[in-house]
């Protein structure tokens, strides 16, 4: 649906409360028992693992280094961090993630290897997935984080190649259910280069690179439980097999998750805060491919939020100037406090790539004097266009000769009249309007299927906008041409044809970074 591509799947599809607790939760150490002559193994509660809420070594990590490294973070806010109000759980855990993704070094280890205690990992400032997920976890508990409201997941990461090809990567990682009560993801392997370029050795140049990713939990524990993942026909394993076959895992490496990072937010916010750049990137990544935009990790996506559909969050149905005074609100929220407010600009930045995307701004917009391949940046304010936008039956934009479908259960006017009513408007695709979803399985069940329209929305005019056309139809947020997309056609031999598929993905993307840029900074609190 959006022009944010999302190449993490799987996430809506689990249980992550889980299913079935497993009363026995005891696994091998992996390490003998120190100063003892007897090299064996011992057994361990996988729960010990994740050390007390009250651990005074993960309280003196919150109490000092991460307020030190809060203040390393332009507008940084150690009052909240170490508060109890609205907004400081989520403000907690992302800062939590953060400083474990910058402090903690990643260091693979071969063969059925031990995990380190948290304390070990902090101590050693190095480990891999399952070090720095069990020290995550850890610190999230003695934040004041309910446990009830973590887990941390053993499971696998199947890396998908262009080609369709599937790597299957042991992994471990953390959900966390946020304030709103939506289980998260916080991936500990959400790192910079120069946290692993020591590791990279010992991955072959010629390696599959992953287009996208599916998340796949097989067991789930806290500090109180361990649960079983209900898997409903897919490979399962007892938890004492599964700890067993370790020295066998083929762990999920960072060099390839790297390439969930080449997105629109790392390109626009080049310069910022590391901080800014992982936390806004994991608002971006859902359970449904959709749109064109590769980031990083969340559950509560604002496509995936079916529930809480807007269209204003969108640029959809047509309501231009809505929308945009929904995205300056949200700026200006995000200006009022760049740190409890961050999720108002993932939901502006958002919004802005989707105006690009779904609306026929590119088609009628100028472009920049000093960018031949930039539209400018819209303003609301002056709507500065090449011409003026005209739908009239034989125009490159016809809504009249039945090129593109209406929706005929709100609309009984004759076809002529659309263009009467859009002619000198920007207009966008119809979408999840009753009675109109588009075909397609997933379409059906995943994403159109379940988005309904607020009724503060639907008013006596509401009529008009079932004949523009259907979202897939004009919308441009894929790199390849749906087989449902109308108006662009697939090839031309001019670099420069504006009726050319691919010169609209690519001058609306990089139009799309520059103004969510601009966003940023100019409404970064400093």
């Amino acid at each position: 649906m959006c022009l944010l591509k999302l190449p993490v799947s799987g996430l809506n599809f689990w249980n992550w409360d889980g299913d079935i607790i497993i009363h026995d939760p005891i696994v091998p150490s992996s390490r003998p028992v120190v100063n003892s002559r007897n090299k064996k193994n011992y057994d361990i509660d996988v729960r010990e693992f994740l050390v007390s809420d009250k651990n005074s070594v993960m309280g003196k990590t919150l109490n000092e280094d991460i307020i030190e490294y809060i203040r390393t973070i332009p507008g940084g806010r150690p009052d909240v961090f170490l508060s109890q109000q609205r907004y400081a759980f989520d403000y907690k855990a992302k800062i939590i993630a953060g400083f474990v993704a910058e402090k903690i070094k990643y260091h693979a280890k071969k063969g059925n290897d031990p995990w380190l205690f948290p304390d070990e990992t902090l101590f050693l400032k190095m480990g891999d997935c399952e070090d720095r997920a069990l020290l995550i976890a850890s610190l999230l508990a003695a934040s004041g984080i309910s446990s009830y409201n973590i887990r941390v997941v053993l499971g696998r990461l199947n890396s998908i190649s262009k080609d369709n090809i599937t790597t299957i990567h042991d992994h471990a990682w953390v959900m966390y259910k946020n304030e709103d009560g939506l289980w998260t993801l916080l991936e500990p392997l959400n790192i910079r280069d120069k946290g692993y370029k020591h590791e990279l050795k010992s991955i072959p140049d010629n390696s599959v690179q992953p287009e996208k990713f599916d998340y796949e939990p097989f067991f789930l524990f806290n500090q109180h439980h361990l649960w079983a993942v209900n898997r409903q026909g897919t490979d399962s394993h007892t938890f004492e097999d599964y700890m067993n076959r370790r020295e066998k895992w083929n762990k999920f490496h960072p060099k390839f998750w790297g390439a969930v990072h080449q997105s629109i937010i790392n390109d626009a916010l080049k310069g910022a805060n590391q901080w800014f750049i992982q936390t806004l990137n994991g608002y971006f990544d859902s359970a449904v491919h959709i749109g064109f935009i590769k980031v990083g990790p969340t559950v509560d996506d604002i496509d995936a939020d079916t529930k809480h559909y807007t269209p204003l969050e969108h640029f959809d149905n047509c309501f231009i100037d809505e929308s945009w005074d929904l995205v300056n609100q949200r700026l200006a929220e995000f200006k009022s406090d760049s740190h409890i407010h961050i999720d108002s600009f993932a939901r502006a930045a958002h919004a802005i790539a989707d105006f690009y995307s779904h609306t026929s701004y590119g088609h009628f917009a100028k472009f920049d004097s000093n960018n031949p391949n930039l539209f400018k940046l819209y303003d609301k304010n002056n709507p500065d266009l090449n011409k003026i936008p005209d739908y009239s039956h034989n125009s490159d934009f016809d809504l009249v000769g039945g090129k593109f479908s209406i929706n005929g259960n709100i609309w009984k006017l004759p076809r002529t009249e659309i263009a009467e009513i859009w002619n000198g408007k920007l207009i966008s695709g119809r979408y999840a309007q009753d009675n109109d979803t588009h075909s397609g399985l997933i379409n059906q069940l995943f994403e159109e299927g379940p988005s309904h329209i607020p009724g503060n929305l639907i008013d006596a005019n509401f009529y008009k906008r079932g004949g523009v056309p259907h979202h897939n139809q004009i919308a441009v947020d894929s790199d390849t041409k749906s087989t449902d997309h109308i108006l662009y056609l697939d090839k031309t031999n001019s670099p420069t044809d504006r009726l050319l598929y691919s010169n609209q993905f690519n001058w609306r993307k990089q139009t799309a970074i520059s103004h969510i840029k601009k966003a940023f900074w100019d409404n970064l609190k400093k």
